[in-house]
């Protein structure tokens, strides 16, 4: 049980630092580069996680097989 909690208390920990961090980012460099970074964030992690699915530590069970209709899309 006590696991559990630590586990969610660092959960609610790390969303409210990247909360945080996008506000600090908004009023020091403006809304714009928030939004790339953004987006940035979320293509280098689904790029991390095809990464993993082939390499040999994911072994093909961690992480997501390469899609072919989501390379049409791209």
């Amino acid at each position: 049980m006590e696991a559990l909690c630590s586990y969610l208390c660092k959960g609610q920990r790390a969303a409210l630092d990247f909360a945080y961090a996008g506000v600090y980012v908004t009023v020091y460099l403006g809304s714009v580069f928030r939004a790339v970074l953004t987006v940035t964030l979320s293509g280098l992690i689904w790029a991390l996680d095809i990464a993993l699915f082939y390499s040999p530590l994911g072994h093909g069970v961690f992480g997501e097989p390469l899609d072919p209709q989501v390379m049409f899309l791209l």
